[in-house]
């Protein structure tokens, strides 16, 4: 399955009417994109950037545990996949991946109130 086809059907489960991959958002740097994406494919973004995800990510990996024991993300070999519930706190999730949080030690502070 390519990609186009795999945007085609996440569109149709986000019930979304536009739906383009990150290569897509880097090339529009001057639009607003609001991340809805609910899955993140493994295998495509270790084929992209030539890494091994799980090595690359395990710290992010692991501080994603939490929200899988409180039913808020699906991890297993192949994706990463928000829940229903999950999908309330996708900026929550996607912040673990934010390397400049980290770097500003912002991680470690509670921001609900700025993500809800």
């Amino acid at each position: 399955m390519n990609a186009a086809s795999r945007l085609e059907a996440l569109n149709k489960h986000l019930g979304t009417r536009i739906c383009g991959s990150e290569t897509t958002r880097r090339l529009c740097e001057y639009i607003a994109f609001r991340p809805i994406a609910s899955v993140v494919v493994k295998d495509e973004i270790s084929r992209e950037f030539g890494i091994d995800f799980d090595k690359y990510f395990e710290e992010e990996l692991r501080r994603l545990e939490p929200f899988r024991q409180d039913g808020l993300v699906l991890l297993d070999q192949g994706q990463i996949r928000a829940t229903w519930l999950g999908r309330i706190f996708i900026r929550n999730l996607a912040m673990i991946f934010d390397p400049y949080l980290e770097k500003q030690q912002l991680i470690a502070k509670p921001l609900f109130s700025k993500t809800l």
